[in-house]
């Protein structure tokens, strides 16, 4: 699943590449953006951390690379871990991605990706593309491990008109430790129809 997050992270460099080429002076921004939240994701990083927190979130803290956390409620999930990103110094934010709680086992995780997929189905309507497979035939009870050791790829997308939504089953280390959870990324883009196809390959 690292696989899985590194192509998304991919993805979100290339529109956040074309984004620094297309950030208009401040005050005249008249593009169409992905909205996060009802909030259309664009602006400075610290208006866009006032929306959040005018949303409800918990404003945590600012990273070096600029990135801003939150904790929040999302989905129907509480506790969960969002970070805003942005280009520029903060110029402009650029991407959203929230973390759900992260998950002991298959079940869980399986039903977190599931009720994911739902709810954005439902309001977005059918996916651009969908990829749930492992590595080879697992049996049931060992498929977690095949997410710990990254050999599982669930990952499913929505190609809108100003950006990218994707959910996927994603697994990270720290310490020694295997933590597993979902992710769903908003990724703006507001000339989208502009994007090559090809640009999106990672997550076909």
């Amino acid at each position: 699943m690292k696989r899985t997050m590194t192509l998304l992270l991919c993805l979100a460099l290339t529109l956040t590449a074309a984004a620094q080429t297309q950030t208009p002076p401040a005050g005249t921004d008249t593009l169409k953006h992905l909205e996060f939240m009802e909030t259309p994701i664009t602006g400075t990083l610290n208006s866009f951390v006032n929306k959040m927190i005018k949303k409800g979130l918990t404003f945590s803290k600012v990273t070096e690379e600029g990135v801003a956390i939150f904790k929040g409620d999302f989905g129907g999930y509480k506790d969960c871990e969002i970070y805003v990103y942005s280009v520029n110094m903060g110029k402009r934010v650029t991407s959203v991605a929230v973390s759900l709680p992260f998950r002991d086992t298959w079940p869980e995780l399986s039903g977190d990706y599931e009720d994911m997929k739902k709810l954005l189905t439902k309001k977005m309507g059918q996916p651009y593309a969908s990829i749930e497979v492992f590595e080879n035939p697992v049996p049931y009870d060992n498929r977690m491990l095949y997410v710990t050791t990254d050999r599982c790829d669930y990952k499913t997308t929505w190609r809108r008109d100003h950006g990218v939504i994707a959910v996927a089953i994603n697994n990270a280390e720290y310490d020694h430790k295997d933590y597993s959870n979902v992710r769903i990324i908003f990724m703006d883009f507001p000339d989208m129809g502009k994007l090559p196809d090809q640009s999106l390959i990672g997550i076909n």
